[in-house]
Order: structure tokens, then sequence, then C-alpha cells
């Protein structure tokens, strides 16, 4: 079963297709949420803190393609997080984290980083 495309932007990268969206109700950040049509990539960006970071929550990532999907886990971007989300960001976060780029692994623990 494909995803729901309503309210949602497409982009297609090497042959696959991928939604994104711009979430303001998930806190007191903007959220990028990027989910690919079969459901094994998905990858969350809150917009506008002070260290740029994604939330890992599909198997897929980094060229590891099984992982626990329950399980979220945060890496810090290697580039900024632009005050405006286009196309081309979203293209560059993709292939950012579909590609084996040894990822910096960031904790948690409710107090470092907002989400």
């Amino acid at each position: 079963m494909g995803i729901s495309k309503k309210g949602r932007r497409t982009i297609r990268i090497d042959r696959r297709l991928y939604v994104w969206s711009v979430a303001s109700d998930d806190g007191p950040w903007p959220i990028l949420h990027i989910l690919s049509e079969d459901k094994r990539f998905a990858l969350s960006c809150p917009l506008h803190t002070p260290t740029p970071y994604v939330i890992n929550r599909g198997e897929q990532f980094q060229g590891v393609a099984k992982r626990n999907p329950v399980v979220t886990v945060r890496y810090l971007l290697p580039f900024p997080v632009p005050a405006t989300i286009t196309p081309q960001f979203v293209a560059a976060l993709i292939r950012w984290a579909t590609t084996e780029n040894e990822p910096v692994r960031i904790e948690w623990n409710g107090t470092d980083i907002p989400v």
C-alpha cells in the first residue's frame, strides 16, 4: 500500500519517490518530515534549532538496510538547515541520508536537543 500524498510535496531521487511536508503542530519547532513511498525511509528534521540534526525513524539510513524502526536515532547534520525549506534542500538531505557517510550519532537526554 502506498502513502497518502494529500497535503504533501513529492520528490524523486534516484528513481525513488519520497513525500515531504513541514508540520508546525509537533511542538515548539516546525519539523520537516520525509517518507519514502515504501515507508522504509522515514526521516524528521526539526527546524530552527541551535544544532542541526535529524531523527531517523525508518529501516533504511546511511546504507543500513535493517534496523528497528521503533527506535528513534538522532544524527548531527553536516550542513546547516536553511530558513526556508526548498526542494533542493530536501534532495540534499535525502542524498546525505541514503549514502554511507558515517554520521555522528547524538543521544537525547531531554535537554541537549529540543525534540
